[in-house]
């Protein structure tokens, strides 16, 4: 290899298992080892074209009561109404809409951060 040249080095990884965090009860322990069916390499432009992709059909389900706007790592859900109770129904039943999404794309809503 020339001076100047960029290397680039892969590394393959089959198996992998987590650190989980109890802040609760302030315990640490590891999961049980598991093989890694699908991947992608991190921090790539992959992660976040893929992740687009994958959730390209959510504004469907809410486009009729709000405007959905996506980012690569979050989604906000604008929602108008002048009167305070149907504001208040359309937000149910947005967040119902996008909940039954998520479950049926094998996906969960994490509630404490939305």
């Amino acid at each position: 290899m020339e001076s100047g040249e960029n290397q680039c080095t892969m590394i393959i990884v089959t198996d992998i298992r987590v650190l989980i965090n109890n802040s609760s009860s302030n315990t640490t322990t590891f999961s049980d080892w598991g093989k890694i069916r699908h991947s992608v390499p991190q921090g790539s432009i992959l992660g976040p074209l893929f992740f687009l992709i994958y959730i390209n059909d959510l504004p469907n389900i809410t486009a009729d009561l709000s405007k959905p706007i996506l980012f690569p790592d979050d989604t906000s859900v604008i929602i108008t109404n002048p009167s305070p109770s149907k504001f208040k129904k359309d937000i149910n039943n947005i967040i119902d809409n996008i909940n039954d999404w998520f479950r049926g794309n094998t996906l969960s809503l994490n509630f404490d951060r939305t």
